[in-house]
């Protein structure tokens, strides 16, 4: 069963990624709903399945978002991510 702590968990990952203004996630039900401040406005993204949000990763959250930004809200979500060059696949080979 998916809990408020997991949602976070999640979400810290997603949030390091990917910079959308008051970008929220909560669950409702059996869904988690995103959603996002425009114009002033709280607006929904998407709403998804907590099973289905359990078993995606962060990266594949931001893409999901993404197309949902550009197919309801014709807003470029590309130019939200963060820049991840820093950082490797091996996070500790700086210590080799």
């Amino acid at each position: 069963m998916l809990t408020n702590e997991m949602v976070d968990k999640k979400m810290i990952g997603l949030w390091q990624m990917f910079r959308l203004p008051s970008l929220s996630a909560s669950l409702r039900g059996d869904r988690v709903r995103f959603a996002f401040i425009h114009d002033g406005k709280e607006k929904d993204l998407i709403l998804i399945p907590s099973l289905m949000f359990m078993q995606l990763e962060p990266v594949e959250i931001r893409d999901i978002i993404e197309r949902s930004l550009l197919k309801f809200y014709n807003i470029d979500g590309t130019k939200f991510r963060s820049d991840l060059k820093g950082f490797s696949r091996n996070p500790f080979s700086s210590q080799n």
